[in-house]
């Protein structure tokens, strides 16, 4: 079995298709599933099952596609999705171009246009709820592991109250020595209240002052 990584994604947004006054609303739903280890310092190549909705056009729930995953390599995460509506074939093409300075913005909006039967039909912009998404899009990574590498990484968090679990992660930009340090702790009061979950994202470059941490608000477990 290769060692693939897999997530899933959705992004909200508009699209504006050529000939039309108005935008309309627009979703995507994303499974991804790597070909390989995925490794933020290099170039991963995926490939996506997707549902395409398109307010008034489409509901299409086996879209397929593929996902370019090189956030440091290349600065971009590119997403190209084919779908049906009314019959025609379209083809979405977008991408995060990637910004060590401002991470969290750049990570979460996706540009885009649409193709119909090979032609340019539309433009729009889909983004990623990051106050109610983050935690269960980070939640839904599967990694390959290891029986090693399982008893070490395994949530500790039995339900009782007493508990604080820290998780975090750190990447360092190899060519600017930017460092970005992601953070997650699930915390269950003593006083037996509804444990939480909350986070941030902060941004270190080599040279100057640390970014002020980008919050994640709590929500309840």
């Amino acid at each position: 079995m290769s060692p693939s990584t897999t997530f899933e994604e959705f992004m909200l947004g508009e699209v504006h298709l050529d000939g039309e006054e108005s935008p309309r609303r627009m979703r995507l739903d994303l499974s991804v599933c790597t070909q390989e280890l995925m490794l933020l310092h290099r170039t991963t190549d995926a490939r996506a099952t997707a549902r395409v909705r398109i307010a008034g056009l489409t509901d299409d729930p086996h879209a397929t596609g593929a996902i370019e995953i090189s956030p440091l390599t290349k600065r971009r995460i590119r997403y190209r999705v084919v779908f049906t509506a009314q019959g025609s074939r379209y083809s979405f093409d977008g991408w995060k171009s990637i910004s060590l300075s401002r991470p969290l913005k750049s990570m979460t909006v996706l540009p885009f246009t649409l193709l119909k039967d090979g032609k340019l039909a539309g433009r729009g912009t889909l983004r990623f709820p990051v106050t109610t998404e983050l935690l269960p899009f980070l939640a839904s990574f599967r990694f390959p592991r290891r029986d090693e590498a399982d008893r070490h990484l395994a949530p500790r968090w039995d339900g009782k109250p007493g508990h604080i679990e820290v998780w975090y992660t750190t990447l360092t930009d190899p060519m600017t020595r930017t460092g970005l340090w992601l953070h997650h702790e699930v915390v269950a009061p003593s006083d037996g209240s509804q444990a939480y979950a909350h986070g941030w994202v902060a941004l270190y470059p080599q040279e100057g002052p640390h970014s002020t941490p980008a919050s994640v608000p709590s929500r309840g477990s």
